[in-house]
């Protein structure tokens, strides 16, 4: 993965960064939607602000983009394809910085369960690595989770730890009102004994005073 990145010069330059540009490239889906949003707010969209806001945790007020990077790749120990994350965004907040791995959705689901990428044999040595990074009991079952959202919260950890960040945030970031395959990443943040809640920041669900604390996040987009 290269190092070098080019200013956007506006919604159009989200396009050329996709995996197909030609398939995930149309109104109303998330790509646009999400590239609308954040290149027409003034620092972070109003929705984004008002989690932060709400959260009532240091580490997420007064905060500022440093950088953000659409469809910014991580890669990720057991396969050759790295995690493809919508957003990346580096931010400065009241405690220092926090890497953001945004994840935009309208009506898309989170792609195959983890039960199915095994049964195709896809993914099992990358499954070993997700759940240790994750801090995920090999006793928990977690063939009915989304296999996008694993690595896309260990992308977020993975790019904190790189960069010495403060937290790590994995936010899906909804454009549509029912909030559409919520119960998706609700099943997932119940892995960590919490309750998921829209338009709330959750956790930490893992860390320590010796680790990356690492939270998770969904707020609705117009």
């Amino acid at each position: 993965m290269g190092v070098i990145y080019i200013p956007s010069k506006g919604v159009s330059s989200w396009k050329e960064l996709l995996a197909d540009p030609t398939k995930h490239w149309k109104e109303g889906y998330s790509a646009i939607e999400l590239a609308k949003a954040w290149e027409e707010a003034s620092g972070f969209p109003h929705e984004v602000e008002q989690i932060f806001a709400k959260s009532g945790n240091d580490l997420f007020q007064d905060m500022e983009i440093l950088y953000a990077f659409p469809e910014f790749k991580v890669p990720i120990t057991g396969g050759n394809k790295a995690s493809q994350n919508d957003l990346y965004v580096l931010a400065k907040g009241a405690k220092g910085t926090v890497v953001i791995m945004v994840e935009g959705k309208v009506r898309e689901d989170f792609g195959p369960l983890v039960k199915e990428k095994i049964d195709k044999g896809q993914a099992t040595k990358r499954l070993e690595f997700l759940r240790k990074k994750l801090a995920i009991s090999d006793k928990k079952n977690i063939d009915n989770i989304r296999y996008q959202l694993l690595h896309r919260t260990a992308s977020a950890i993975l790019e904190a730890e790189r960069v010495g960040a403060k937290a790590a945030l994995m936010l899906v970031h909804s454009f549509d009102f029912n909030r559409t395959h919520f119960d998706d990443f609700a099943q997932f943040v119940s892995l960590y004994g919490f309750a998921a809640a829209p338009d709330k920041i959750i956790g930490p669900i893992i860390g320590n005073d010796s680790s990356i604390p690492v939270y998770l996040g969904w707020c609705s987009g117009i």
